[in-house]
């Protein structure tokens, strides 16, 4: 997404601070300039617009649309603040530039910007791949690959991912995701195989309940039968607090 190159004081001040906000959101105090007023043409969505909905006096209305920045956070402004999508533990919060209300487990609370609640920690991700059946933690939300299918569709050969994700926290995890963009499937010799079209749902949409799970399916035309190839690995980029789960699929006995 192509931002624009003219941006309100409040927008600059909300992307220069990004980089801070992701680790602490924010870790140190923010200096909110007078609002912009209201836009006519922006509206808030999925988290944004939940979070605006329980505290709108303090939120307001949005001044532009939502914007994603370097990091893979998502921002976007308004007329009482800043709200902050973080990418590193799927929490939404907002600022406005001296305290921060984040929906955590607790539901709404605030705190003062240089402050963090015990349970803002981001996720203990493993440090290697790991098998297929073990579960990888985020924040909220696990991923479990289940099992890799070999097989036929049509006339193409197949690789077939089965996983679930499970809501492992206090609130609604609202997923939204393209499996053709963010699952990868490579070989050890560091050939990536392309999804496969219509066989599976390329874009993904959940609402996960605390306490639900989902089964998921992921397609790849993929033939690993050369001499050469002796494993496959499978990273989930990113799926809501998920990011760079990766797992070593071994084709030896196959």
């Amino acid at each position: 997404m192509r931002l624009k190159t003219s941006f309100s004081p409040l927008v600059r001040a909300g992307i220069a601070t990004v980089a801070l906000l992701a680790a602490s959101l924010p870790a140190a105090a923010l200096a909110v300039p007078v609002a912009a007023p209201p836009a006519a043409d922006c509206s808030f969505k999925l988290g944004f617009a939940d979070l605006a909905a329980q505290i709108p006096d303090v939120v307001g209305d949005c001044t532009g649309d939502e914007m994603h920045v370097a990091n893979g956070d998502a921002v976007q402004p308004t007329t009482g603040g800043l709200l902050v999508w973080r990418k590193a533990d799927n929490w939404t919060a907002f600022t406005d530039g001296a305290t921060t209300w984040i929906n955590g487990p607790a539901g709404i609370q605030a705190r003062p910007n240089d402050q963090r609640f015990a349970w803002e920690t981001e996720p203990v991700a493993p440090s290697q791949p790991i098998q297929v059946g073990e579960t990888w933690p985020g924040t909220g939300l696990s991923l479990t690959l289940n099992r890799v299918d070999f097989g036929m569709t049509g006339s193409k050969q197949t690789v077939t991912l089965v996983y679930t994700l499970a809501n492992t926290g206090q609130d609604t995890q609202l997923l939204t995701y393209d499996q053709g963009r963010d699952i990868y499937l490579t070989d050890n010799s560091g050939q990536r195989y392309a999804s496969l079209c219509c066989a599976s749902q390329a874009q993904v949409s959940e609402a996960l309940q605390p306490g639900e799970r989902v089964v998921e399916i992921a397609q790849f035309e993929a033939s690993p039968t050369q001499p050469n190839v002796t494993a496959l690995q499978v990273r989930f980029s990113r799926i809501g607090a998920i990011l760079d789960a990766t797992y070593t699929v071994p084709l030896a006995g196959r």
